[in-house]
């Protein structure tokens, strides 16, 4: 009997808490010990019907020694979590703590449509900016994806006063001790649909295995003027001039107002069009275009429109593009906004002249 006592006190002592399965992956095989499970380096997530579009992705980096972990969305919903963007987060955690990941890949963007719906979570942070015509009360952050922890080691929610409210930090209400560092690497394809991504898949793979060693790969064009005319300083040209210090080796082809290499949209797509494999854009932009200043002047150069990438014909050289500018990279947008009159003309208006209804 005491044996039979002392072996239940030993297994109360080392069994799990209840509810201790942090993950809370339904129907997992816990009877697999950790050492029984493979190492991954890249994990990639996105909607199961696209998954057979990106197994020659996850063939070819496995072929380049890149351990390649494809799961379906419908896997990482199985998690405990307030919402759906919670789960995905919570198993990213779960990868990063069993299979050892750095790299994450979030597939899907935003849906068609009036509503707002989309093929990957995503998560709004609500750290105010004013309010007004240009006020922005919440805006989307895949870095909350890749902030796994906080501080004190535990799992970083971003909603530390557990309102509801993420990444809070306006009216007086604050998320404490987000530290912002990220655990993982996270990057995002938006597509919307499962043509996107096999075209997007087809031009990764072709980069890869092209561009190391090119020509093209080791010239950058930069794009740049009067960012600020009521400031005495050339901002635009300052920073990028500033960036070339640290990227040696380059054959560099500046564009600026100031010298009158830049006129507009056209000098860019000439340049480009030789085949470049970095491009900055330094300063104005929305969704639908991107811009900048004459010198010492409120006059726009025509600007550089999502109509006009039709121009461009640097098919096989495809370049780093890094923008300074507002909103280039916001994939929240909808063509389906320029029709939303019905809310109202203010409204209505803000979508449009803040290029929110650029086309899908």
């Amino acid at each position: 009997m005491k044996k039979i006592i002392v072996a239940l006190v030993l297994l109360i002592m080392l069994a799990p808490p209840l509810g201790g399965n942090v993950y809370n992956i339904k129907n997992f095989e816990e009877n697999k010990s950790r050492a029984a499970i493979d190492a991954y380096d890249f994990l990639i997530i996105a909607p199961d019907n696209w998954l057979d579009s990106l197994q020659p992705f996850v063939d070819f980096k496995e072929t380049h020694g890149v351990k390649t972990k494809l799961v379906g969305l419908s896997e990482c919903l199985k998690m405990n979590g307030r919402d759906d963007a919670e789960k995905v987060k919570y198993y990213i955690k779960y990868a990063y703590d069993t299979w050892g990941i750095k790299y994450v890949l979030l597939v899907g963007g935003r849906k068609p449509g009036f509503k707002e719906r989309w093929y990957m979570p995503v998560r709004y942070v609500h750290n105010s900016f004013g309010g007004g015509f240009w006020g922005e009360p919440c805006f989307l952050s895949d870095l909350y994806f890749a902030d796994l922890y906080d501080g004190n080691g535990k799992f970083s929610s971003w909603d530390t006063n557990e309102n509801g409210i993420f990444g809070e930090w306006c009216n007086g209400s604050v998320d404490k001790n987000i530290d912002l560092k990220p655990d993982v690497y996270v990057g995002r394809w938006p597509a919307r649909s499962e043509e996107e991504v096999k075209i997007v898949v087809e031009k990764t793979i072709d980069y890869e295995e092209h561009a190391h060693g090119s020509t093209w790969a080791r010239r950058i064009v930069v794009a740049a003027g009067d960012t600020y005319p009521e400031y005495p300083t050339y901002e635009g040209e300052v920073t990028t001039s500033e960036a070339l210090q640290y990227l040696e080796g380059y054959n560099v082809t500046k564009l600026y107002t100031s010298d009158g290499t830049l006129k507009g949209w056209k000098d860019i797509v000439r340049e480009v069009n030789k085949g470049c494999g970095i491009l900055y854009l330094d300063g104005h932009g929305n969704p639908m275009s991107w811009t900048t200043h004459m010198p010492n002047s409120t006059e726009w150069i025509p600007d550089f429109k999502v109509t006009r990438m039709m121009y461009l014909k640097n098919n096989g050289m495809y370049p780093i593009c890094v923008v300074g500018g507002c909103h280039n990279s916001q994939f929240n947008v909808s063509f389906s906004n320029t029709f939303k009159i019905y809310k109202g003309m203010d409204e209505w208006y803000k979508y449009l002249y803040k290029g929110e209804n650029s086309p899908e």
